[in-house]
């Protein structure tokens, strides 16, 4: 029952993740160009080579990697620091383009949705398939079982019905 109501929500719940691809194509489209921008070569006032060692520790190595909260997070960088980074991103991210059009990648994102979705739907499937023969194969085993005289129950009806008389 559980695998018939997870099958049946598939196709919601595919075109939910379609949906929110679509919806977070501008960020992973600002997130793909601001990661092209390196610390390293930024040359931000403040920021020099011991530091950008330290940001690369801590997977900070890009714009894309910026924000307060993970400058912040790592030890010996405050307010001041994480300033100036954050203004070096938005320096980036003033250059950042929109492209409306459907790139290779939206492409194989899609296609891995449609893949997942796909591979649940007939892993589903076969469960449920699976439990058809199953049903059928007790319903099978039920039959033959009552079908079957059982001289022990024979004899305790017998013995029953008589009872049923004497009293």
């Amino acid at each position: 029952e559980a695998a018939a109501n997870t099958y049946k929500k598939i196709p919601q719940e595919k075109s939910s993740a379609l949906q929110k691809l679509q919806s977070e194509r501008k960020e992973r489209q600002v997130q793909g160009f601001l990661d092209r921008f390196s610390i390293r070569n930024a040359g931000i006032s403040g920021v020099g080579p011991a530091k950008t060692v330290t940001l690369a520790s801590y997977g900070i190595e890009t714009a894309a990697d910026i924000s307060y909260s993970a400058v912040t997070s790592v030890p010996g960088f405050g307010d001041a620091t994480a300033g100036k980074l954050i203004a070096w991103r938005k320096k980036c991210e003033k250059n950042f383009t929109y492209n409306p059009t459907p790139t290779p990648q939206d492409s194989q994102e899609r296609a891995k949705i449609e893949a997942e979705f796909s591979s649940k739907a007939q892993a589903l499937a076969n469960k449920l398939l699976g439990g058809k023969q199953e049903l059928f194969q007790l319903a099978k085993t039920t039959h033959s079982r009552l079908a079957a005289d059982v001289p022990d129950l024979r004899s305790l009806y017998a013995k029953r019905w008589q009872a049923e008389v004497d009293l």
